[in-house]
């Protein structure tokens, strides 16, 4: 259960930032990702987004 918990928090923190960058805003905690220019933070909010994913599905304990 905790797995999951702290996947979906990695899920909606990848999709705040992904709604963020649109407004010119960002997350404090995420603001690293785009030190290295728009197309590698993009390639790493949707890595943070999948590992959320990955995170909840390998929680085993949700009833689909």
């Amino acid at each position: 259960m905790f797995i999951r918990r702290i996947g979906v928090f990695v899920i909606c923190f990848a999709i705040a930032s992904m709604l963020l960058f649109f407004v010119d805003l960002n997350i404090r905690i995420l603001t690293w990702v785009d030190m290295w220019g728009t197309t590698i933070g993009w390639i790493l909010r949707v890595v943070i987004l999948v590992f959320g994913f990955w995170l909840v599905h390998k929680s085993g304990d949700w009833d689909p």
